[in-house]
């Protein structure tokens, strides 16, 4: 009946909506707030029982209840020491805090009486219960008060208590007073407990709010690391887009972004400066129109795959805004979504112009580097069989008187076997093989010796003009390299514009070179001119050419002019003049406005140049006893029949080893060693090694068709004396034997 009293009160109190109070000592202990309350009950009951308890000990001493004082002071003690150990846990405290309170309760009720504190003692243990220790231990203190009320009344009808024949000595009004007692007592206990488990449960749903809570936060916490990785991940991607339209912006190589369709929907900086074209000009058209992709026949392969949507590649000849040319590489590719539809195609561009003319010269300079070799692989050859020729006119002319006819037929072959000894020395010197004689030259002063005989070897009608910006231009340079330059230009313009006459011009600046593609000139060049650049430019008015001719126009042997007016060397041979010189040269031309050679030459700081001697006669030997060796029999009767009608002392040998050894035998019968350089098996170089290990010090000469590289490092280790080059004559023969044999004296 009075449990579910309760539970009907806690209903009423405390409303539907309030959860049901923990259960067990556990939900109890679990109560954080009775904790503090039960410490400052026990402070309380400690000051206060201090007050209380001083002078009823001193009044229970004067009536000498003993057992009282004993009692009280027990549990006094019994309180102080439940508050002072901390250690113990909430319920073993509490359950002896009331205990000891009950006790107290009951002493004071049978010492004194009802008079006494003891009946609000009893009153208050099970409110106190219900308070610290729940509803259940409440109903048991209850019940206990209930008993002990009882057991007074008992108590009083035996007579046993001090007080019985007092007012409340009738145990009859104590069974009265115990039942009344009972039902305020559980009144208020009921409601005490009551409000405890009401405020246990707005703790449970304060504890329970506060988990949802903490649920709730940890979720706005994750839902908020969530959104902030969402957001650097968007902050990050919106970081990487604007890179990824900035490299593309700034891409060196134009771009041309399409639709599906091939209509342009973008363009980057860099395609406006390739073809001249802006974004406002292109967007919105077909990428066929823009000029980019060239025309012809290449166009419709890059429309095939555009119709395709594939992936094409290819070069084309395309056209700037201005006009000018170009040519270009292009890529075209699709650009795929998730599900591999096309969603935008890109073209990428690249101008090759520059790389174009580089492997134009690549070509050139190999097919110039093929006829160099083969050039230098005959002229050895071909220069032999021009020594016998040269030396056997010379001796029979020597022979013949003067106005004999035989003496000019002569003659006319010594001019032709000149005319091929000059046509092999072009070719060693397209193919850079000849021997040069390289010094400061003033330019304009080589130019003022060609410029007076300019005039009268070109054909009438062509007028010469003569442009000089750069009078105290100084090259390294042999002048009869640059004459010979300036021969090759001016034959050439001269037959352009020998029908109809025309204007011949000779320009000498300090323009930089420039490259087909440049705007104009630059000093981006790929060789280098430390001290600046000394430009001469030939022009001339005549018929020009195409670009199928101009693309030909250094090759070897090619040539415009009718069979047997040209060798087709000229140019080659200039072109090889000035590569020599680590220089540039260009060519322009247009059909029917003439033709533009430019040449570019690395200017000397401060050089000056060294002026011309005067050649001297013709000297003769002394009889000097020449060691002569070749291993072709012409050129060795040749050459010592030209020695000893010079006045030498000639023994003649066809081997290299046999000269080593002839000399080994006799080293002191010979004044010089006058030897070919390319024999078999024991080489020129190889007698001027012997000859020089003897260290008799005899002088040797070298005797070649061509000298290269190594044959010349090969000619100063052996500490060669000199070096000629066939074909040779009488006089430069004698010159280098006479100037070696001076030296060694």
């Amino acid at each position: 009946m009075l449990p579910w009293l309760s539970r009907t009160i806690d209903r009423l109190a405390l409303g539907p909506a309030a959860p049901a109070p923990m259960a067990g000592a556990d939900a109890v202990a679990r109560r954080p707030w009775r904790e503090p309350l039960l410490d400052a009950a026990l402070l309380g009951f400690v000051v206060l029982g201090t007050v209380a308890w001083v002078p009823s000990v001193l009044l229970a001493l004067e009536s000498d209840q003993v057992a009282f004082v004993v009692a009280e002071t027990v549990i006094y003690l019994g309180v102080v020491a439940v508050f002072v150990v901390r250690g113990v846990p909430h319920r073993p405290r509490a359950w002896a805090t009331v205990v000891l309170q009950y006790l107290l309760s009951v002493t004071l009720l049978v010492a004194i009486g009802p008079l006494g504190a003891g009946p609000v003692g009893l009153f208050a243990f099970p409110v106190i219960t219900a308070v610290f220790l729940g509803r259940r231990a409440a109903w048991l203190a209850v019940s206990l008060t209930t008993l002990t009320l009882l057991g007074v009344a008992a108590m009083v009808a035996l007579g046993t208590v001090p007080w019985a024949g007092d007012a409340g000595g009738d145990p009859v009004l104590w069974v009265i007073l115990a039942a009344n007692f009972l039902l305020l007592d559980g009144m208020a206990t009921v409601a005490v407990a009551g409000l405890a488990a009401g405020f246990d449960g707005s703790m449970e749903q304060a504890r329970r709010a506060g988990g949802q809570l903490e649920d709730e936060r940890a979720r706005l916490a994750e839902a908020n690391a969530l959104l902030e990785r969402a957001m650097d991940q968007r902050r990050h991607a919106e970081r990487k887009h604007l890179m990824l339209g900035l490299v593309v912006e700034q891409a060196a190589n134009p771009i041309v972004v399409t639709d599906p369709d091939g209509r342009v929907e973008y363009v980057n900086a860099a395609f406006t400066e390739l073809t001249g074209h802006g974004a406002l000009e292109v967007v919105g058209r077909p990428v066929v129109e823009t000029g980019c992709l060239g025309a012809g026949t290449g166009v419709e392969e890059v429309l095939a795959a555009l119709r395709g949507r594939r992936t094409w590649r290819g070069r084309f000849t395309a056209t700037r805004a201005g006009g000018a040319a170009y040519d270009v590489e292009v890529v075209l590719y699709p650009l795929r979504d998730d599900s591999w539809a096309v969603t935008n195609l890109v073209v990428t561009l690249r101008d090759v112009t520059r790389e174009k003319e580089l492997e134009s010269q690549l070509r050139q300079a190999q097919k110039m580097e093929a006829v160099g070799t083969l050039a230098g692989g005959i002229a050895h050859d071909f220069n032999n069989l021009l020594v016998p020729v040269i030396a056997n006119v010379q001796l029979v002319r020597e022979l013949v008187p003067n106005d004999d006819e035989s003496y000019d037929l002569l003659g006319e072959a010594l001019e032709a076997a000149d005319r091929a000894r000059a046509l092999v020395r072009q070719i060693l010197t397209f193919s850079r093989r000849s021997e040069r004689d390289r010094h400061p030259v003033r330019l304009t002063q080589t130019l003022d010796q060609f410029h007076g005989l300019l005039r009268a070897s070109l054909p009438p009608g062509i007028t010469v003009q003569r442009v000089d910006e750069l009078r105290d231009a100084v090259v390294m340079a042999d002048p009869v390299e640059l004459h010979q330059v300036m021969v090759n230009l001016s034959a050439n313009a001269g037959h352009a514009m020998r029908e109809k006459g025309g204007v011949l011009t000779m320009r000498v600046d300090e323009d930089p070179p420039w490259y087909p593609g440049d705007t104009g000139p630059t000093s981006a060049v790929r060789k280098h001119a430390p001290h600046g650049w000394a430009h001469i430019s030939v022009a001339d008015t005549g018929h020009g050419m195409d670009r199928r001719t101009l693309d030909r126009v250094l090759e070897p042997f090619f040539t415009t002019k009718p069979a047997g007016q040209g060798t087709g060397l000229g140019l080659s041979v200039v072109h090889g003049i000035v590569e020599s010189l680590d220089g540039e040269l260009r060519v322009e031309s247009e059909p029917g406005v003439g033709t533009t050679v430019h040449v570019w030459l690395p200017r000397l700081e401060g050089g000056t140049s060294r002026e011309p001697r005067a050649r001297r006669g013709p000297r003769r030997g002394n009889g000097e006893h020449v060691l002569l060796v070749d291993d072709d029999e012409p050129v060795l009767r040749a050459t010592g029949r030209l020695l000893s009608r010079l006045g030498f002392t000639v023994t003649p040998v066809r081997d290299g080893g046999a000269a080593i050894a002839l000399y080994r035998e006799r080293p002191h019968d010979f004044d010089i060693v006058l030897t070919d350089l390319s024999m078999p098996e024991v080489t020129g170089i190889h007698v001027a090694e012997e000859v020089e290990r003897l260290g008799i010090g005899t002088p040797v000469v070298l005797c070649t068709g061509y000298l290269d590289a190594l044959a010349r490092l090969g000619a100063e280790t052996a500490r060669v004396a000199a070096v000629i080059t066939k074909p040779f004559d009488a006089a430069s023969l004698v010159s280098v034997l006479r100037r070696a044999l001076e030296r060694a004296a």
